[in-house]
């Protein structure tokens, strides 16, 4: 499943001795665009190689929570996969969005102040809208059989994309996607729940390892996040959760049925890879965010091949969340091979 050492030697080569004759171009802009009732300017860079300006191939970035960098700005490897795709002759197109001007991390950045308690309906348009814009930059015409897209997504970045092709049936060739967010949300929400309830009585250390709370350990940071984007403001409010997370009778998170797998309309949309860590739990120092979806990443790969279309996980064993950093040129070069396979 992974590229041979000589195939990484060859594209190492060859990809120094092209950066030694071209540069890389950049074309930058605005896009305006709305979420319900809020409207916000995304920051969109486009790099590409002047000799493939009018390229037919085109590959969409999006980086992790709370989008306020471009992808290749999350590190070396998310930097090192948008210059190989540019280098293959692709235009890559990448996006942020603004922060707020203040020191307060509890209020909501980048793509959460965007579509902030807007609802589930209203954040599903907003991607929608999102890859609209972009392939309009990127000339891409989805009934010109010359034409490719490809697309790669970490963590929110992956959210949306899902959202844009299990929700949307959007084009997209081959998409990657690192640090799934969501699959069996409902279960999910669940696991959170009685890992927050364990927490009150136990070090996190003491229940990282058990099976029945992988879930629920990877779970509670991306609540924390989405929480923010319902119109009530409620994390994991579903049958017989608990007011940890501040939910009362009544209460409803409009995205948590949504999200479930099973319940995207588009389910077999797309050619997709996914690429997890197996470590769901905080791992290190660096890693402040939540652990690896092994489980989740599972779950939506049954879930679609069950369906009719076979999805591959390839998985990193002793890495967490980000894959990328962690597995390094692995994981960089494997995901090379899911969306420009003609290199090799």
């Amino acid at each position: 499943m992974h590229i041979s050492t000589p195939s990484l030697l060859l594209l190492i080569v060859w990809q120094v001795s092209l950066s030694l004759f071209a540069a890389i171009s950049y074309e930058h802009g605005t896009i305006p665009l709305s979420c319900g009732l809020r409207s916000v300017d995304v920051e969109y860079r486009i790099s590409f190689l002047e000799k493939f300006k009018d390229s037919t191939r085109s590959a969409m970035l999006l980086g992790g929570s709370p989008a306020d960098v471009f992808f290749s700005g999350q590190g070396d490897q998310y930097e090192s996969l948008s210059i190989t795709l540019v280098y293959a002759g692709y235009k890559v197109i990448e996006v942020k969005y603004p922060t707020t001007d203040n020191d307060i991390s509890l209020l909501p950045q980048g793509f959460y102040d965007a579509c902030f308690k807007q609802g589930f309906e209203n954040t599903k348009k907003h991607s929608f809208e999102l890859y609209d814009a972009l392939v309009k930059k990127l000339d891409f015409d989805e009934y010109n059989p010359k034409h490719r897209l490809v697309a790669a997504g970490f963590s929110l970045g992956a959210f949306l994309l899902q959202l844009m092709a299990l929700g949307g049936n959007l084009t997209f060739h081959e998409i990657a996607l690192s640090g799934v967010l969501f699959g069996d949300v409902v279960n999910g929400c669940l696991a959170s729940i009685e890992y927050h309830k364990r927490l009150l009585l136990a070090e996190e250390e003491e229940i990282c390892s058990e099976p029945m709370f992988e879930r629920g350990i990877a779970w509670s940071a991306f609540i924390d996040y989405v929480q923010q984007l319902t119109s009530s403001g409620f994390g994991c409010c579903i049958e017989n959760s608990s007011d940890i997370f501040g939910c009362r009778a009544g209460d409803k998170n409009e995205f948590t049925e949504d999200l479930n797998i099973e319940n995207m309309p588009y389910l077999t949309a797309s050619n997709i890879t996914i690429f997890e860590g197996k470590i769901a739990c905080k791992n290190d120092a660096d890693d402040d965010f939540a652990g690896a979806n092994p489980a989740q990443a599972q779950y939506i790969a049954d879930a679609r091949t069950k369906a009719g279309k076979m999805t591959e996980v390839i998985y990193y064993k002793e890495c967490s969340h980000d894959v990328l950093s962690c597995a390094g040129d692995q994981a960089r070069e494997d995901m090379v091979r899911v969306l420009a396979p003609e290199i090799f």
